[in-house]
């Protein structure tokens, strides 16, 4: 799979702060739906909105069971946490995986990943994270080792190393056009991820799928 982004929302010199602002929304956006087309292929369905703030989180089914799930997108491998998505009802506490989809490297942005966390992983990490600044309202933890960032940015330590990276997904930026996934490029899967995949697809367990590979 590859996945295509409208040059326009790479970051420019120049551009005013409303504009670059507007440009990160519109790309974590589109991150955030890529998210989701890449964990469909890995088994998902993803239902209705959970209704939870900013409305990033969604019942799900994998393999015939439901799961809660949420995404959250990040151009700078930083992932943002707010009080209330700590607080009871919210995000952190009310879901059971959160998918965060990032550039593998931000400087270049060839590459994005999408990694599967368990919720209470982020969480745990947010709180040590807030408890450290002494503050509310929104902090950053970062998914790979920032030591230099400040003493409380690191307090829950690299988040990247407890997720697991379900997909790498290559991104051309392009002049023009709506951008999106090209599920026309291929895709490379695991055995067992496509059984998950049509499993999904035809409402059956992933035992009850065989694949013949001739050649």
């Amino acid at each position: 799979m590859t996945a295509s982004f409208p040059s326009t929302l790479k970051p420019a010199a120049g551009e005013t702060k409303a504009n670059r602002q507007a440009n990160r929304r519109e790309l974590r956006n589109r991150m955030r739906e890529l998210g989701k087309t890449v964990i469909e292929a890995n088994g998902y369905m993803v239902g209705a909105a959970l209704g939870l703030d900013r409305g990033r989180a969604y019942h799900a089914k994998r393999d015939g069971k439901a799961v809660k799930i949420g995404f959250r997108a990040s151009a700078d491998r930083w992932i943002a946490a707010t009080s209330s998505a700590l607080a009871a009802g919210g995000e952190l506490t009310e879901v059971d995986e959160i998918f965060v989809v990032a550039f593998k490297d931000p400087k270049v942005r060839d590459a994005i990943e999408v990694y599967r966390f368990k919720a209470s992983v982020i969480a745990d990490a947010a709180k040590k994270v807030f408890a450290a600044s002494g503050k509310t309202g929104q902090q950053w933890i970062p998914l790979d080792d920032a030591k230099d960032e400040g003493v409380h940015s690191m307090a829950g330590g690299s988040l990247g190393k407890h997720g697991e990276v379900i997909s790498t997904v290559d991104v051309v930026w392009k002049d023009g056009g709506a951008g999106g996934a090209d599920a026309t490029a291929p895709f490379k899967l695991t055995l067992d991820q496509a059984k998950a995949g049509l499993a999904a697809q035809f409402g059956v367990s992933k035992d009850a799928i065989r694949i013949t590979i001739e050649g």
